[in-house]
């Protein structure tokens, strides 16, 4: 799959990039990555025979994606996927966080954020973004680029949000302004301290630039092909009843507890119902039963 991304391309180079991480640990993400680059690359030019060249290889390998992971939910099914992807995001996001808040701030805090701001774009596969995810997209973008500023320049920096948690943006400014991380940054820095990796991280470390083909692969436990048939669909082409499943206006619920819930409550009780059913897939399951248990907390109480 591996090949040159045209420099027609370049604003697809970082999501080019996730696909060929996780290509190997993690082929769902390494799909919709591709999926992403293909789409949004047919979009900017349909004309650059080099691009025509390059988009036809990365659906190739979507191809044998498809192959291996024969009836994978999360291939098949919107809701599946659309959970698989921002599980993942959401794992990366919140160790990166948990580390930078305790003010361990070194090349895998950096990576973590970074990867997840990509991963948490990917969703627009999947419609519009919720405010919750865009809001951790661009902060995971802001925290990576910030960070690695700092420890370039020797500074120390700031743990969590910068205005506090109860109004954690307001200082940021537009986050669409903010670059990624300089590619010139390194781990030669003495001041950095050597902390685990996040989880699906090695600990070699190099942010995506157009000279480094890939990013170091990520260590997420490799999926288990089944052997069903199935028609592979497209964000654009799923199943009409599982799509809908996704998309449902929810009232508020009352449950025997006497607890209501909220719409918004309640599509969060779906949404870690659908990472335990991710998790599960991949046979995790302390992940799996950490999410049913949040579901379950929040149905009772009304309350995480």
């Amino acid at each position: 799959m591996a090949s040159q991304c045209p420099a027609e391309l370049k604003t697809l180079l970082p999501l080019y990039k996730i696909s060929l991480e996780f290509s190997k640990r993690d082929p769902v993400i390494c799909y919709y990555a591709q999926l992403y680059v293909v789409q949004n690359g047919l979009k900017q030019s349909t004309k650059n025979i080099e691009v025509k060249k390059f988009l036809m290889t990365l659906m190739d390998g979507m191809e044998g994606v498809r192959n291996n992971l024969v009836g994978n939910e999360a291939i098949t099914n919107e809701v599946a996927g659309q959970a698989h992807v921002e599980n993942i995001a959401m794992k990366l996001f919140l160790h990166a966080d948990t580390e930078d808040r305790a003010s361990r701030f070194n090349k895998n805090v950096i990576k973590a954020f970074y990867t997840a701001s990509l991963i948490f774009e990917m969703l627009t596969l999947f419609g519009e973004l919720t405010d919750e995810v865009q809001r951790n997209k661009k902060y995971a973008k802001w925290k990576a680029a910030y960070i690695a500023k700092c420890l370039k320049s020797g500074e120390a920096p700031i743990p969590g949000p910068v205005g506090g948690d109860d109004d954690p943006f307001s200082e940021f400014g537009d986050f669409n302004q903010v670059p990624p991380p300089s590619d010139s940054f390194t781990s030669n820095n003495t001041n950095m301290p050597s902390n685990p990796p996040a989880p699906g991280f090695n600990t070699e470390y190099d942010m995506p630039s157009p000279s480094n083909p890939s990013f170091n692969e990520a260590n997420f436990p490799p999926q288990q092909p089944s052997t069903q048939n199935y028609t592979m669909p497209t964000p654009s082409s799923y199943d009409n009843t599982a799509a809908a499943t996704g998309n449902v206006n929810v009232a508020p619920t009352s449950s025997n507890t006497g607890v209501t819930l909220s719409p918004q409550d309640s599509d969060k009780a779906q949404k870690f119902c659908r990472y335990a059913i991710s998790a599960l897939q991949y046979e995790d399951t302390p992940t799996a039963i950490e999410n049913l248990q949040k579901a379950l907390r929040l149905l009772q109480t009304g309350k995480l």
